[in-house]
């Protein structure tokens, strides 16, 4: 009986994931690289891609600002 009991909760947290959105590690019936082109289908792209961009133009503009000054943010005194 709690075999049972602890079986049908155990089911119970397994059902919160949708397992049709977990992709394969290997496809061998795939063209090559084609795990590598699955990384552009992450949820999460967006995000990913803006946050990126916004740490380059972040880079950029200290770059363009240090240089800007006669002298750079390396030197001390």
């Amino acid at each position: 009986m709690i075999f049972f009991y602890l079986n049908w909760k155990s089911h119970m947290f397994m059902k919160k994931y949708n397992y049709l959105e977990i992709k394969q590690f290997t496809n061998t019936n795939e063209m090559n690289f084609q795990n590598i082109l699955n990384l552009y289908e992450y949820p999460f792209n967006n995000i990913t891609i803006a946050s990126m961009f916004y740490l380059l133009i972040s880079l950029f503009s200290i770059i363009k600002i240090c240089s800007l000054k006669s002298i750079s943010l390396r030197k001390i005194s």
